[in-house]
């Protein structure tokens, strides 16, 4: 009960000194808002509910006086907030009717080559990643579709030099904005987007990352964090090219899945499996081929049974 009346204090001296905070997402009050939605729904609280839903309005009302680009206390991050509510029905609303001119403001800001040459790494990255969720909402083969798929490969394309001498040394205090974990946890979510770009991209700076071990330990937590999503990203695509022979590719496959969170269920619709001769592929080569499948095969279980 102790406990409970610390949190609701808390709570209040939030809401009640939140006009001393920006609007941001990270540190300002699109984040309260986000939390009060969040304990309103827990507990079933229309008080919370109410205090969010003036949040927001205060928000929409000051958002023309907002300067700033970046996801902590900028545009960005008022974006991504709002993609959010709406997400988990918290709002509702076409969130690209909505999210139109703050679209348009943070287009121009990466589309402005002098400004991008200039401008800090961490917002690029930031505004990249920004784009890659709003790619999410846009209709298959639209023109914002198009044109935010192209602002997002050519900034990375700009600021890709740049990534790899972000490793070159550690900074000595933690931060959520280190630029180097944060290149990380940005490429992992473009790897759909721009394949072959980020997997090289990814080659040429993991010798550098991997040869360097953080000394603070939220360093380290911060950057195997960055590093599984990566690799989360990356094995719920395509199969091991290690495995030859017949059968253990399925398994693998269902087992990378499980790991990865992905929705597996059998369907009650036909299904349709096509004829195809059983080539080289199909058996395996010799004793060691199949000792490197079965070893891939039981990697993939272990993941799975840990999850």
């Amino acid at each position: 009960m102790e406990l409970n009346n610390k949190i609701e204090l808390l709570d209040t001296k939030i809401f009640d000194n939140r006009k001393d905070r920006t609007i941001g997402l990270a540190d300002g009050r699109m984040g309260h808002c986000i939390y009060f939605y969040h304990i309103s729904r827990l507990l079933k609280s229309k008080d919370y509910e109410q205090k969010a839903e003036l949040i927001i309005n205060e928000i929409f009302d000051q958002l023309v006086t907002l300067k700033m680009f970046d996801v902590k206390a900028g545009l960005a991050g008022f974006g991504l907030g709002l993609d959010h509510l709406i997400d988990n029905k918290f709002a509702e609303g076409n969130i690209n009717v909505i999210l139109k001119d703050v679209d348009d403001v943070l287009f121009k800001q990466l589309c402005n080559t002098e400004k991008v040459g200039e401008a800090d790494v961490s917002l690029q990255l930031q505004l990249i990643y920004y784009f890659i969720v709003r790619l999410k909402t846009q209709k298959k083969n639209s023109e914002n579709e198009y044109f935010f798929r192209e602002v997002v490969i050519n900034t990375i394309n700009l600021i890709s030099e740049k990534i790899y001498s972000l490793f070159t040394d550690e900074p000595l205090s933690f931060s959520m904005e280190n630029q180097s974990y944060l290149s990380l946890l940005t490429l992992s979510q473009c790897t759909e987007l721009y394949k072959d770009k980020i997997s090289n991209l990814l080659k040429d700076i993991s010798s550098c990352v991997l040869s360097r071990i953080p000394v603070s330990q939220a360093n380290r937590l911060y950057l195997l964090f960055a590093m599984d999503r990566i690799n989360k990203k990356n094995e719920t695509k395509g199969d091991s090219e290690e495995v030859y022979g017949w059968g253990n590719d399925d398994f693998i496959r269902y087992h990378r899945f499980v790991a990865n969170d992905c929705n597996i269920y059998r369907t009650n619709e036909k299904l349709f499996h096509l004829c195809h001769p059983r080539g080289i592929n199909s058996k395996f080569r010799n004793p060691f081929s199949k000792k490197i499948s079965d070893f891939e095969l039981s990697k993939a279980e272990n993941k799975s049974s840990l999850h």
